[in-house]
C-alpha cells in the first residue's frame, strides 16, 4: 500500500512537471464543464492567450475532470480558479475577472507586460477629435467590462470591426470612467450597452441609432430602412426641453430602437 502511494505521488509530480514548466511564470485557469462563470471568462482567457503569446508567460487551461490530480494538488474547490505560479510561489487571483485587472495582476507579480495587437476600435473620450470629422461614418459603443455579457458583446463588435474598418470608424466609450461622463450626458445615454451610428455629413442629416449588435452589419451595408431617422437639430431641441427633467431621459430618446 505504501509503495502504491509513493508511486502515485511520483506520478502526480511527474505529470505536473510535464504540464507546468516551473522555470516559467505560469498562469493556470481551472474550469469545469457547464460552469456559467467559466463560460463567461473564456473570452478574456482567450484574449490573454493572444496578448501573452510571444512572452515568457505560460498559460494553461485545465479541466477538473481531465486533471483531477492537479485539482487535488492545488486544492481547487471553486470555478473558475485562477492561479499564478512564479519563483515557486503560488498567488490566487481574487479580483473581478476583467482584462485590465488580470493584466495588472500579472504585471505586479511577474513584471511581464502583454504585447498589444493592432485594434480597429478606438477608445473614445473627450480628448478625441474624431467626432469632428464629418467625412466618415462613426459607430460608438457605450459599454464597460463590468456589465453582463460584456465578453460576448465585445467579441462580436471586434469581429464586425475587422470586416468593416474601411467603411466605418469603430469607437468605444467606457462608461465606468469619470472622464467620459460628458460624452454620456451629451448623447443622453441611459441604458447599457448602447450603440450609436453617426452618418457622414451629419451636420445636415445626422442619423442616430440605438442598435442591437446583430443589426450593425446590416446598417453598415445600407440596409437601414427599418430604423428611425432623427436630425441633429431635433435632438438638440429635445435636449433643451428636457435637460432639467432627469425623469424624462428615456423619453428624450424614444426614437431609439430598444435593445
Amino acid at each position: 500500500m505504501l509503495n502504491f502511494i509513493i508511486t502515485l505521488l511520483l506520478l502526480i509530480n511527474y505529470i505536473n512537471c510535464i504540464l507546468i514548466d516551473q522555470s516559467k511564470p505560469t498562469f493556470l485557469y481551472f474550469y469545469k464543464d457547464n460552469c456559467i462563470h467559466c463560460s463567461n471568462f473564456n473570452f478574456n482567457y482567450n484574449k490573454l492567450n493572444e496578448l501573452y503569446e510571444n512572452t515568457s508567460l505560460q498559460l494553461l487551461k485545465l479541466n477538473n475532470k481531465q486533471h483531477p490530480y492537479l485539482i487535488t494538488e492545488y486544492n481547487i474547490v471553486e470555478y473558475p480558479t485562477l492561479l499564478l505560479i512564479h519563483d515557486f510561489e503560488i498567488k490566487k487571483f481574487k479580483k473581478f475577472r476583467n482584462l485590465d485587472n488580470l493584466i495588472d495582476f500579472i504585471n505586479v507579480e511577474t513584471g511581464i507586460l502583454p504585447i498589444q495587437p493592432n485594434s480597429k476600435i478606438l477608445k473614445l473620450n473627450e480628448n478625441n477629435n474624431i467626432l469632428n470629422n464629418l467625412n466618415i461614418d462613426i459607430l460608438i459603443l457605450f459599454h464597460s467590462n463590468y456589465l453582463n455579457e460584456y465578453e460576448e458583446y465585445i467579441s462580436n463588435y471586434e469581429k464586425i470591426s475587422e470586416n468593416f474598418s474601411n467603411e466605418v470608424q469603430f469607437t468605444i466609450v467606457d462608461i465606468s470612467l469619470s472622464e467620459n461622463s460628458d460624452l454620456i450626458r451629451n448623447f443622453k445615454i441611459s441604458n447599457y450597452p448602447t450603440l450609436i451610428y453617426l452618418k457622414s455629413g451629419r451636420l445636415d442629416n445626422s442619423v442616430y441609432y440605438k442598435l442591437d449588435i446583430k443589426e450593425v452589419e446590416q446598417l453598415i451595408k445600407g440596409e437601414d430602412n427599418n430604423y428611425e431617422v432623427v436630425d441633429l437639430k431635433e435632438i438638440k431641441e429635445i435636449r433643451e426641453i428636457h435637460e432639467d427633467d432627469e425623469d424624462d431621459d428615456d423619453d428624450d430618446f424614444h426614437f431609439y430602437k430598444e435593445l
